[in-house]
């Protein structure tokens, strides 16, 4: 009758205690992934220089996302640009143009997938610092910066530069831009070693305050 009654108030304990405990301790460790449902993308292309992120996905609950490891075929076009390789999301870079394949596998598995990334050339263009609020005084003088860039990669610093508007502000060959009175100019900036590539910038002339 005492093993009864001694059993009964331990049970009642036990319970207790359990209504106390938090559920993620019954749920489980986290486990590792048999399959990979899907990637985020099979084949994409990307700008020389440009990040961009893949991500994979599963079905199954509560799985430890280490166990995913990411590569590439080829990290001189493509590489990892994360602080490791692993996880179920990975940054990537451009490079390089070209091509190369990029896996995430289970570890110590054949469970994959794949995405072919292609690299290309970027668009040319010429890049001009403050662009869109350069200001110089009458009878002083202000810099272009300028770069002819390749997606986010400069290509080129060799510019040639010319004033559309004379009378208003003139410009020699290192970018310097005077101004001769107050109103709007206008700069034309071309690459050196491709003419097609140019830009033409407006110059806001004004009177020293």
């Amino acid at each position: 009758m005492k093993k009864n009654l001694l059993s009964k108030v331990v049970a009642i304990a036990m319970a207790g205690t359990m209504m106390l405990t938090p559920v993620s301790v019954f749920a489980g460790r986290d486990v590792k992934p048999t399959k990979i449902d899907k990637i985020s993308s099979t084949s994409k292309t990307v700008d020389l220089g440009k990040k961009f992120e893949l991500k994979v996905y599963t079905s199954q609950y509560n799985v430890e996302d280490d166990y995913f490891v990411w590569s590439s075929s080829n990290d001189n076009i493509v590489a990892i640009w994360d602080d490791d390789n692993r996880g179920d999301e990975m940054e990537f870079k451009a490079l390089k143009s070209g091509s190369a394949t990029v896996t995430c596998k289970i570890q110590g598995t054949d469970v994959k997938k794949t995405c072919k990334v292609t690299v290309k050339e970027g668009r040319t263009y010429i890049d001009v610092e403050d662009e869109n609020d350069f200001e110089v005084e009458v009878g002083d003088s202000e810099d272009i910066e300028a770069v002819v860039r390749n997606g986010n990669k400069i290509v080129s610093r060799n510019l040639t530069y010319k004033s559309l508007t004379p009378s208003i502000v003139s410009v020699d060959k290192y970018g310097n831009v005077y101004g001769k009175k107050s109103g709007t100019g206008k700069i034309q900036i071309s690459s050196k070693t491709d003419s097609s590539i140019k830009k033409v910038i407006s110059v806001r002339v004004v009177w020293d305050d």
